[in-house]
């Protein structure tokens, strides 16, 4: 094929290997060790198909791999001798054997060659050789090709059998070389497909080249397309015969290479012969078309791999000065050069452009226009020269045929699309630009998008996309509302945007649009933002837009970065001067720990949160401020932070409680029982004496007492306890305690003088105090 050679070399030894070619990647040779006897590589990928002869079984056994994957696509055990076998598409494998012709289709997993048809004729005889197969690009029509001798190899006779598959019918042609095509033979616009072949009956060195049109695809109206013409074979060699004839779809023409290495071109709409020179001294025996080039590759028996193809900047002007034995050679390089793009015929353009316009076939002189491809025609003057002319009652402008002939032909060029949809955008016909650009018919230009913006940004948008106007592109999807598509596409093109522009244009139109496009910046590519946060920051703020900057930061800032500290202490502060409870809400998600605390505990003050307040503050003199708001605070709360002071610390607050209000009695006596046992029952007491609260310590001292064996804890809480007038409690701590000093209590109730005896007199008898007990009891009696 055009892309690989594929050689069995064979030692002395008998060892055998492959040999690759790949003459699409720099002519790199691979080699592998091989026992098959033939190979075959697929003319576009990497896959191999090996044929060998299996012990004891009749036919050939086939495999195919694909080299890359190590897979392996198909295996076939042929009962028949594979005499040729050829790759008609990247999936479709050919076998001709000793009796019939498979097609096997590789693309379908587990399939199995198909037969198409029987040889017949000579082509059925054994003494006949094959050495080409072929298919149309529809595998439609097939062309089986041998070549054999009656006398001993001094003429060699050439058969094909072509064969179409749809009508399962064939025919017999004489001759030594085929091929089909998809290619222009007239200015319809539409390839005729076409089948050429060399023929010549066997017993005379008379040549002939045929092409037809096999498809009939060019509708109703067109003419039967058939050529018939002889081969004027090089006098040196009257009975050399085609290797090789291959159909140029790219170019137009027809190449035949004969055994003796003569080259021959023909125009393949009228069968001319245009080249004829011998190019190999060797005798030629395998060749190939080559679709990319839109020629030919063949090899010779010296092992020299040579190509041919058609030089396009100089066919035409060649067929026109040089080829002077043919009469019509100016129509055959003229058209030419319309169908295939070829250069070289601007002259001839021109004037039958002229003489077509001036005879007012203005659509004929369009079509001239379209059909050349150098441009020479597609100016500014061409466009005004039809503009110029007016359309006669009833019909349609001339400079309308002119444009509706190129978007037939070709795609506009940049003025041409201008000028086209200019008038159309001021009538409003949004189908036709919409058809035209889905059609790639127009070349795009900032122009022609600002020209087509005010109909429809969507259509604007394509045009830019396609100009590659990045900051149009940009603005498009902001319009569109397409926010998340701007950093995909600045990421796949490299843009580098003003972007702070962009956000400021989107804050005070689309905010929530706005937000969610600078996060994407943020976010930016492989991880390095498109923009700077604090400009994003300042964008925003100065539209005041405290919920979309919190939004963006809370975003950016979720990482929890040091150096981003600055960050976000200005989130915490903007929220707490504007929003304490959003900032409120973003301290208890507790996410950020490199910010200024103190500045933040000091907002928090002012804010009133005085619970956070504390939480930020470290010194003692701020702690005892924000302590004197401690109806402000849960109860909870103050416990649970006080466990963070020290003991002095924690006394000292304690103390500026109950100075401050008397009603944070409740909250100072739980923090007093929950860390009596750090600050100090007794200095805990004395707290509370020095504000004569005696309920605070009777409160105090009760939660303690049962766990305390302490004399003076319990002494205090009875006096405690009789100073509220709890009776009850003094009496039974009395009769039931054994730590406090019995002599102390003792004293204390005789001076309190108490309206109920009781707990003195459970002093004195537990205690031996019979003496004090009988007059106590005689006071009361009497």
């Amino acid at each position: 094929s055009d892309k690989y050679i594929s050689v069995k070399d064979t030692a002395a030894d008998g060892t055998a290997q492959v040999v690759v070619v790949d003459m699409h990647n720099n002519n790199a040779v691979s080699k592998r060790p091989m026992k098959a006897e033939a190979t075959l590589m697929n003319p576009q990928d990497n896959i191999i198909a090996l044929k060998a002869a299996t012990e004891g079984q009749p036919g050939h056994f086939v495999q195919i791999f694909n080299l890359d994957t190590k897979e392996k696509l198909g295996v076939y055990q042929c009962p028949e001798q594979i005499v040729f076998w050829r790759w008609l598409a990247p999936r479709l494998l050919a076998l001709v054997c000793s009796q019939d012709v498979f097609h096997w289709n590789l693309a379908t997993a587990n399939s199995q060659p198909e037969k198409i048809f029987q040889r017949a004729g000579k082509l059925a005889e054994s003494g006949t050789q094959i050495i080409n197969y072929t298919a149309n690009s529809q595998v439609s029509w097939c062309l089986l090709t041998g070549i054999s001798s009656q006398d001993q190899g001094r003429t060699i006779d050439g058969n094909m059998q072509l064969y179409s598959v749809e009508r399962k019918q064939q025919q017999l042609l004489e001759g030594h070389a085929g091929s089909f095509g998809n290619v222009f033979v007239d200015d319809g616009g539409v390839r005729a497909g076409v089948f050429a072949f060399q023929e010549r009956k066997a017993g005379t060195t008379q040549t002939k080249l045929h092409v037809m049109d096999i498809l009939k695809n060019r509708g109703e109206s067109a003419p039967p397309f058939k050529v018939q013409v002889e081969i004027a074979m090089p006098p040196e060699a009257p009975s050399d015969f085609a290797v090789g004839l291959h159909l140029s779809e790219k170019h137009g023409v027809i190449f035949m290479i004969t055994k003796a290495g003569y080259l021959f071109m023909f125009d393949v709409a009228t069968g001319t012969m245009l080249v004829r020179s011998r190019v190999s001294q060797e005798t030629v025996f395998i060749t190939v078309g080559s679709a990319s080039s839109g020629g030919i590759l063949f090899v010779n028996k010296r092992g020299a791999v040579m190509s041919a193809k058609v030089n396009e900047n100089a066919i035409i002007n060649y067929i026109m000065n040089q080829l002077v034995q043919i009469p019509n050679r100016q129509d055959i390089a003229f058209n030419m050069a319309k169908r295939f793009g070829l250069p070289g015929a601007d002259e001839l353009f021109q004037r039958q452009f002229s003489t077509l316009f001036a005879s007012g076939d203005y659509k004929g002189a369009a079509l001239i226009a379209a059909q050349c491809k150098s441009g020479l025609l597609r100016t500014p003057q061409t466009i005004q020269q039809f503009k110029s002319v007016q359309a006669p009652p009833g019909q349609s402008s001339p400079i309308l045929h002119y444009f509706s002939t190129l978007l037939e032909h070709n795609k506009l060029n940049a003025l041409e699309s201008v000028e086209l949809v200019r008038p159309v955008v001021q009538q409003g016909r949004r189908e036709l630009i919409e058809k035209w650009l889905k059609e790639d018919k127009l070349e795009c230009t900032e122009e022609l998008g600002d020209i087509v913006r005010p109909l429809e940004t969507k259509f604007a948008l394509s045009i830019y996309l396609r100009a590659q106007i990045h900051q149009k592109v940009i603005q498009c999807f902001v319009e569109l509302g397409q926010i998340d598509q701007i950093v995909a596409y600045v990421k796949r093109v490299g843009y580098q945007a003003d972007y702070s522009q962009l956000l400021q244009n989107m804050v005070a139109s689309n905010p929530e649009g706005a937000t969610n496009f600078a996060k994407s910046l943020l976010e930016g590519q492989n991880g390095v933002p498109l923009i700077d946060i604090n400009q994003v920051v300042k964008v925003f703020m100065d539209q005041n837009r405290l919920q979309e900057t919190t939004s963006i930061l809370l975003d950016a800032l979720k990482a929890n970065k040091p150096d981003q500290g600055h960050l976000q202490t200005q989130l915490l502060a903007m929220n707490l001067q504007q929003a304490p409870k959003v900032a409120e809400a973003i301290l208890q998600m507790n996410m950020f720990t490199h910010y200024d605390r103190a500045y933040i505990g000091q907002l928090c003050e002012k804010a009133g949160l005085m619970q956070w307040a504390m939480e930020h503050y470290t010194d003692g003199s701020d702690l005892k401020r924000v302590m004197m708001h401690a109806h402000q605070m849960t109860p909870e709360f103050l416990i649970q932070y006080f466990s963070r002071l020290a003991p002095d610390t924690a006394l000292e607050c304690l103390t500026d409680l109950m100075r401050h209000n008397r009603q944070n009695l409740q909250v100072a006596v739980k923090v007093a029982i929950q860390y009596h046992e750090q600050i100090g029952a007794v200095k805990i007491v004395e707290m509370f004496e020095s504000f004569g609260s005696n309920e605070g310590i009777f409160y105090f001292l009760g939660a303690i007492l049962n766990t305390s064996t302490d004399p003076d804890v319990h002494f205090k809480y009875i006096q405690a306890a009789s100073r509220v007038g709890n009776m009850q409690e003094v009496e039974r701590v009395c009769r039931e305690s054994q730590v406090y000093d019995p002599s102390a209590v003792k004293n204390f109730l005789k001076e309190a003088k108490l309206p109920d005896p009781r707990p003195l007199i459970y002093v004195c008898d537990l205690h031996d105090f019979v003496e004090e007990s009988s007059q106590t009891t005689s006071t009361r009696t009497r």
